[in-house]
């Protein structure tokens, strides 16, 4: 549960982010205010990392207003709700192991 208010309704920013011991993204989730999106960002096979990007959908928590951000993640899909709807499921390439 979240709310955004001033700057930060503006802003690119992770609402949180797990490094590797050698400082690699292995998993994050980024909010970005200028376009209303939400960044799902995780490890991947093929290259160093891969993001899901949510740019529908997300306009009302970036209002200033309280609200909840669900990303339900599985090996093959990153699924987004706001406020306990679903809002977009998107499609993973095959990820690397997470490691700490």
């Amino acid at each position: 549960t979240l709310r955004l208010k001033g700057n930060s309704s503006q802003s690119i920013f992770d609402l949180w982010r797990v490094l590797s011991k050698n400082k690699e993204i292995q998993a994050a989730v980024t909010l970005n205010g200028k376009d209303q999106s939400v960044i799902f960002t995780t490890t991947s096979v093929t290259e160093a990392e891969q993001k899901a990007i949510f740019k529908k959908g997300f306009k009302t928590l970036y209002d200033g207003k309280w609200h909840q951000l669900k990303i339900l993640v599985s090996p093959q899909h990153v699924i987004s709700f706001l406020d306990d709807e679903l809002i977009q499921e998107i499609t993973l390439h095959p990820v690397e192991p997470i490691y700490n």
